[in-house]
């Protein structure tokens, strides 16, 4: 017995997005790595009958977990190397294969680590400051040498960052823990390549987040010049939104004609709100009721205006060079 054995290998340019998972209380005796991978291996098994709802589908190759024992692994030692190999670089592309990672980077992590930094995020506050963020995550070997926090978001005790090299998720887990009485009636989401849970949101209190910042931030490193060298200095520079703006948006909006001139447009979304990039233009706008959808030189963009009062307006873009097919 035991002679089957099955070798997975999996070549890092596969590899969408990964997670190192600490163990928990006493009871919880594992530590997990986990791997999204850009692959289609997902299965939806088929109903039982016509009136059973449907089973929930297996991820199989499209997402991987590996177990560890308790305290036997550093796993922020594997964080630091999934940094390392998964990481795009210059151009995006990955670290090349023949150059070794650091030696350095897989030193033992030093006693504590994850305490302190679990006691820090315990704080349960709506606003994190950035450069404190940055300061204890080049402590904890969590982040590379090079890598700095832009933004930092935080929702009872998960938070969220925006670093110039990614999108960081810190799902402090175990326990149930409520937010406090506020009202986040702001959003972000985001999808990633991949075909399992590959999608990250994230909410935000009104008045503490400037969403169009954000949104500049994350449209930068997505269809913009992805260079970490400048872009920090980028997301420093980007204006809070002028008061007032949003509301003068709005009101362009509510004047329901067919198709929209891209000139006007463009000139809009360049100053109230600040949506587009400097060397980005819209080619071609259509409206539907209060609802944009426009044609950029770099994205499809579909503006979404919700509820009676038409005060909560969702930005969606789809970058164009990811667009696979068209009808």
């Amino acid at each position: 017995m035991g002679k089957k054995v099955e070798y997975i290998s999996v070549p890092w340019t596969t590899v969408t997005a990964f997670s190192a998972r600490t163990a928990g209380s006493w009871i919880d005796n594992d530590s997990e790595m986990c791997l999204w991978l850009d692959f289609d291996d997902v299965f939806n098994p088929v109903r039982g009958s016509q009136d059973d709802p449907p089973p929930p589908p297996i991820p199989r190759r499209s997402f991987l977990e590996i177990d560890f024992q308790k305290d036997k692994v550093d796993m922020f030692m594997i964080h630091r190397y999934l940094s390392e190999r998964c990481m795009r670089v210059c151009a995006h592309n990955l670290k090349p294969y023949n150059i070794p990672v650091s030696s350095e980077l897989l030193h033992p992590t030093p006693p504590g680590t994850g305490e302190n930094l679990v006691n820090w995020l315990g704080n349960n506050a709506i606003s994190i400051d950035d450069k404190e963020a940055d300061s204890k995550f080049h402590v904890a070997g969590i982040l590379q040498e090079d890598e700095h926090v832009a933004f930092a978001f935080k929702t009872g005790r998960d938070s969220l960052y925006l670093t110039n090299k990614r999108l960081f998720v810190i799902d402090t887990q175990g326990s149930v823990e409520s937010a406090g009485n506020f009202d986040l009636d702001m959003e972000m989401r985001c999808w990633f390549k991949g075909f399992w849970e590959n999608k990250v949101k994230q909410d935000l209190r009104s008045g503490r987040a400037d969403i169009i910042a954000i949104q500049q931030y994350i449209a930068h490193f997505v269809i913009g010049n992805a260079n970490g060298d400048t872009a920090l200095a980028y997301a420093q520079s980007v204006s809070s939104m002028p008061a007032g703006s949003m509301n003068t948006f709005l009101s362009y909006v509510a004047n329901d004609a067919i198709i929209k001139d891209p000139r006007e447009i463009s000139e809009t979304l360049r100053t109230s709100p600040q949506i587009l990039q400097e060397d980005e233009s819209i080619e071609s706008a259509y409206k539907c009721g209060r609802d944009l959808f426009l044609f950029s030189t770099k994205r499809i963009i579909k503006i979404d205006v919700k509820g009676i009062t038409g005060k909560s307006v969702e930005y969606k873009s789809y970058p164009l060079m990811y667009n696979k097919a068209f009808k």
